[in-house]
């Protein structure tokens, strides 16, 4: 598949291919962010953090991963119910990392940003908690 929303979803991938994720900057949640403003053109109203400590502060405070998301996205974007689609980005529980935030590709495939770099893995349904809409 291809379209301007690919180009722009693998050249994001492409510019932090190698490079771990920097918190507040573009560590899962801001990559997610960062997706959305190059789609949409507007910032979302996520919480400033730049840190890991601020971040785990933040998510601890909103109860979880998945809760800071939702109070920031909800009634931004539309939770996407059933198969997540290109470009959607989502919370997942990983088997490492517990709730990590990502974009999905093609074919169920899930892009997220880890100290390590940009991951590709294809989750299981049920691994997936909550998804919103971007394109």
């Amino acid at each position: 598949m291809s379209g301007p929303h690919h180009d722009k979803l693998f050249d994001l991938i492409e510019e932090l291919e190698g490079k771990p994720a920097t918190w507040g900057v573009d560590d899962c949640t801001m990559w997610a962010a960062t997706w959305f403003e190059r789609v949409h053109g507007r910032r979302l109203p996520l919480p400033v953090y730049d840190s890991e400590e601020e971040a785990r502060r933040l998510i601890a405070d909103a109860g979880s991963l998945v809760a800071l998301w939702s109070a920031a996205l909800d009634g931004h974007l539309i939770e996407r119910y059933g198969e997540p689609e290109f470009g959607d980005v989502a919370v997942i529980k990983s088997r490492l990392f517990g709730q990590v935030g990502g974009i999905f590709g093609d074919d169920g495939m899930f892009f997220w940003r880890s100290a390590r770099g940009t991951a590709l893995l294809r989750p299981r349904r049920d691994t997936i908690i909550k998804v919103w809409a971007i394109c």
